[in-house]
């Protein structure tokens, strides 16, 4: 009888203490996957020539348009979350994606009912873009063709690597999905 409680007693023991490891384990591996990971820091060091002129893509109302419009933005959508180093997580937007979604709202707005008064959102996109539009001034030179200003043929442009900006904020986007996803 005493060696039947000695072997439960050790059983007991050894439960124990694997449930202490595993439990252990489990807030290490929780504490290492939280928000510790949430970073931004696209380094942006690598450039691409980008030839501006006509194209036949990012249209006002062709079939294929919401589409191309839409894979502008990466699928986890536009923001990114940030660890503020006291435990709380912000949600931010990038400036160039929060850009292309403005042109994309507008695009929309100009593409609906002639008769349709601009929406708030609308309103918000020009005003956003014409700040961003001062605070990234472009000092380069278009020849025009007549009094729209039209740009007489394509230039190139020399501009940071945007997919190095992607692949932050996805990384960014998978990080938080992992560190916020139950076990």
């Amino acid at each position: 009888m005493a060696r039947s409680r000695t072997l439960w007693l050790l059983i007991a023991i050894v439960a124990i203490v694997d449930i202490a490891l595993l439990s252990f384990c489990v807030i290490m591996r929780l504490d290492n996957r939280r928000d510790s990971d949430l970073v931004f820091d696209p380094k942006m060091t690598s450039s691409v020539a980008l030839s501006v002129g006509h194209t036949q893509h990012y249209n006002i109302d062709e079939p294929d348009t919401d589409m191309e419009w839409s894979k502008l933005i990466p699928p986890g959508g536009h923001f990114v979350h940030l660890n503020n180093g006291t435990g709380d997580v912000k949600k931010h937007t990038v400036a160039m994606l929060h850009q292309f979604k403005c042109l994309d709202a507008i695009r929309q707005q100009y593409s609906g009912p002639s008769n349709a008064p601009l929406s708030p959102l609308t309103l918000h996109c020009i005003n956003y873009l014409r700040q961003s539009i001062l605070c990234n001034l472009d000092i380069g030179l278009e020849s025009a063709t007549n009094k729209w200003g039209t740009v007489a043929k394509s230039a190139e442009y020399v501009c940071r690597d945007w997919s190095e900006l992607y692949n932050a904020v996805e990384y960014n986007q998978k990080s938080f999905s992992q560190a916020h996803t139950p076990l």
